[in-house]
């Protein structure tokens, strides 16, 4: 199955983790701090299903340049502080396609 990572960039913070480390978080590989993360997201749902669910990142695509290695950034120009989670996901879905496109 292909996932994206999402990170958010708002008015009043961003995720703490660079694109790097979302992505070795995510998918595995190497971090900032150059540690192989072989515990990640990708290695455990594929132990806990057995191998039946394999995440992968979506491929890079030129029309959608800011898409890099199954990781994006989306810039929201909304204040976050404060809101619900559910809020901030709801405008993450409205944005998020316009730079990842339609995953």
């Amino acid at each position: 199955s292909t996932i994206l990572a999402v990170r958010t960039k708002a008015v009043d913070g961003e995720t703490s983790h660079s694109p790097n480390q979302c992505r070795a978080r995510t998918f595995g590989g190497i971090d900032d701090d150059g540690i192989l993360d072989d515990l990640n997201v990708k290695s455990q749902i594929d132990a806990c299903s057995y191998g039946k669910l394999i995440f992968v990142p979506p491929e890079d695509d030129m029309a959608y340049p800011a898409v890099q290695g199954g990781v994006v950034t989306v810039e929201l120009n909304k204040s976050v502080v404060g809101m619900s989670h559910g809020t901030v996901l709801d405008w993450l879905l409205v944005e998020t396609p316009k730079v990842a496109g339609d995953l």
